[in-house]
């Protein structure tokens, strides 16, 4: 048992200690501040903190508690930002570890770290690094640490008193986020939702704790907040002016498919993250090959692949100096409104529909990984069991997560010149479920599985480092 403890503990030294080491050297590179980063450097020079956020709440964002970090932060020695960010992703992966983890080997949680790792870093510069992950990395994190106390809490898994204070503190920092805010609102509302029906069925107290309560009323306040709030309200006017003359006159139906064209794109083709979510189609793929699930499942998860893998193949010829196209920059060409190119309305809508084929095929994939075969049921303490169904349900959740954070940003005029950055919790999401998807075939203790286990997690380790490693090339 001690030999045990020790190679666990080496374990976990060797992983965190190589993801520091590698985000370190990332890090040191960056030397000078850069876009938005100028601008909060210099934002107290001539005011005081609370005239500049009550400035910013009436003119410009109801993000007050993260632009009150960023204003402290950006005015100390860049290498307080370094270490903390640094330690923002190692919180990110120690939280994801926690919440895919339904089992008590706790090597099954080192496998957060290839996934984290897949989150690319290109995503975080688009408003300068500083403001940029500040912004959305800090609070994804900090959001991701406080769902891990839910899971615990689920889990019946005792947390210490000191740590609450810790996770509310977390979670309230990552609700000045917009997009946390509703992912939280909308988690923790069909969490509670589900279990009062089951309880009123069954006729006994509902199961979920208080904090799930506490949780969802918070992340209710922080959707009230940003509706009321006059700057949020004054910038999207003024920015609609600026970048979007006609965002009076776009239908809520263009406005969902801008959000979505900008959802699925991102993910599926863009050469900075389909490391991300061709591992999470690779995945799917490979579990139901290698459990030999039903031949539906196993189609339904080959059509997936089809444009990770181009647009993977056309990015790799690239670098090698090889002009050869597969046609897939063909289905980027539409994450605008029809109005706002020259582009036939009936190319959105077939592409739209394509992406929609390509999302339910992954989400059947799902299914046929979580499906009834010769595996057992995942164990989540030595007292309990997760069913196959609760664990699909968690999974496809994800999916969708990850897609809708991305989708609201079809709702603000500012869609397009915010680049990336707003696809950083999508990312997040994602690598989340590649996690979740991970650490349940892991979980399986069938020894003739081993070989198997072993070189998905290897493809999953070359991925996240190609990833991290490929900025610095």
């Amino acid at each position: 048992m001690k030999n045990n403890k020790k190679q666990i503990i080496l374990q976990y030294a060797l992983g965190y200690g190589l993801m520091i080491i590698l985000y370190f050297i990332i890090h040191m590179c960056i030397r000078t501040l850069s876009g938005d980063d100028v601008f909060f450097s210099k934002a107290l020079d001539d005011e005081n903190i609370f005239s500049f956020l009550s400035y910013r709440y009436l003119n410009w964002t109801s993000r007050q508690g993260i632009e009150a970090l960023l204003v402290i932060i950006a005015r100390l020695p860049i290498m307080v930002w370094r270490i903390t960010d640094i330690l923002m992703i190692i919180l990110l992966s120690v939280s994801t570890g926690i919440i895919i983890n339904n089992s008590d080997n706790k090597f099954i949680s080192l496998l957060a770290i290839p996934v984290v790792m897949m989150i690319p870093t290109e995503v975080m510069r688009s408003a300068g690094e500083m403001a940029t992950t500040i912004n959305y990395l800090w609070p994804a994190a900090l959001g991701i640490y406080a769902a891990s106390f839910l899971f615990r809490n689920i889990r019946g898994i005792k947390v210490k008193a000191y740590e609450y204070i810790f996770i509310y503190l977390s979670l309230i920092f990552a609700l000045f986020n917009e997009q946390i805010t509703v992912i939280y609102f909308v988690a923790t509302g069909l969490f509670i939702l589900v279990d009062v029906i089951k309880s009123i069925r069954e006729k006994k107290k509902p199961s979920l704790s208080v904090h799930w309560y506490i949780f969802f009323i918070l992340s209710l306040l922080g959707i009230l907040l940003v509706v009321t709030c006059p700057g949020n309200a004054n910038r999207t006017a003024i920015e609609a002016g600026l970048n979007f003359p006609g965002w009076e006159n776009v239908t809520l139906i263009e406005k969902f498919g801008m959000g979505f064209l900008q959802a699925v794109t991102f993910p599926m083709l863009s050469t900075e993250t389909n490391f991300l979510f061709f591992f999470t189609t690779l995945s799917i793929l490979y579990i139901n090959i290698t459990k030999k699930k039903k031949y539906i499942y196993i189609i339904a998860s080959l059509f997936p692949m089809v444009l990770p893998t181009l647009s993977l193949i056309e990015k790799i010829l690239s670098m090698a100096h090889i002009n050869i196209s597969f046609g897939v920059t063909y289905f980027m060409s539409n994450v605008d409104l029809p109005s706002m190119s020259d582009v036939p309305m009936i190319h959105v809508i077939i592409e739209v529909l394509i992406y929609l084929f390509y999302i339910t095929c992954t989400i059947v994939g799902i299914v046929g990984v979580f499906s009834k075969g010769k595996e057992e049921n995942v164990v989540i303490t030595t007292q309990n069991t997760c069913p196959l169904y609760t664990q699909r349900i968690i999974a496809i959740l994800l999916l969708c997560a990850a897609f809708c954070s991305r989708m609201l940003t079809g709702f603000s005029p500012t869609v397009y010149v915010s680049f990336h950055r707003t696809a950083i919790i999508e990312c997040i999401l994602i690598a989340l479920l590649n996690g979740y998807l991970l650490c349940f075939y892991n979980a399986d203790e069938d020894e003739k599985n081993k070989k198997q286990k072993r070189i998905i997690n290897i493809i999953a380790i070359i991925l996240g480092l190609v990833t991290v490693l490929k900025p610095m090339i």
